[in-house]
């Protein structure tokens, strides 16, 4: 009978189902929401159902919030597609312009600058960034800028034969306006001033 019962307890427990890690929220710095999956990989590029509720993560890694994704749906100011806004197909592109969003003491702005040769695969524009603070005076970045489909856009920096992804943009359909998320949160910016080269 012991043998038996033994047996049993046994036999039960390699016929338990395994239950896999569920993956967990990282919070990293200036608020950025990042998911790791049970497998160990970080979501990227794509939508994740977390309990009950999709977010999708850019190809940074981070949770876009108060944006469209590149297949046309919005997600609210928590990270949650909102069923409520319908899908949007846009095929809009950032003005040959500047773009600024001011605060109360510092001015930022995105200008973009197309290439005539799009056959890279990887940009099509360079993109400066300049952040003009009357505490911390002005600060330029530059970036390549990749396209997503459907309005959508990442910002790509280079450091030497590496490309690091940066800041997601979506444009509005008439171009005057850029969403942009970074850091775990959007920020809109206006079509300041056209720029035009000869």
């Amino acid at each position: 009978m012991k043998k038996r019962l033994f047996l049993a307890v046994i036999l039960g427990a390699l016929l338990m189902p395994i239950t896999a890690n569920a993956g967990q929220w990282e919070q990293g710095d200036f608020g950025k929401q990042y998911y790791q999956k049970d497998n160990g990989q970080y979501a990227q590029g794509e939508w994740e159902n977390i309990e009950g509720k999709d977010y999708y993560f850019t190809l940074n890694c981070e949770m876009l919030a108060n944006n469209y994704t590149p297949d046309g749906y919005w997600v609210d100011g928590n990270g949650v597609w909102d069923q409520s806004v319908g899908q949007r197909q846009v095929d809009a592109y950032p003005a040959w312009a500047m773009y600024v969003n001011e605060n109360e003491n510092e001015i930022v702005s995105y200008s973009f600058y197309y290439y005539d040769d799009y056959s890279d695969g990887i940009s099509i524009a360079e993109v400066q960034w300049l952040h003009s603070s009357l505490y911390y005076g002005n600060t330029y970045l530059s970036y390549l800028l990749k396209d997503l489909g459907n309005g959508t856009f990442i910002l790509l920096s280079q450091n030497g034969d590496k490309l690091y992804y940066d800041s997601y943009i979506t444009v509005t359909p008439d171009g005057q306006y850029l969403l942009v998320s970074s850091c775990g949160s959007t920020e809109v910016y206006y079509l300041a001033e056209e720029l035009i080269y000869s």
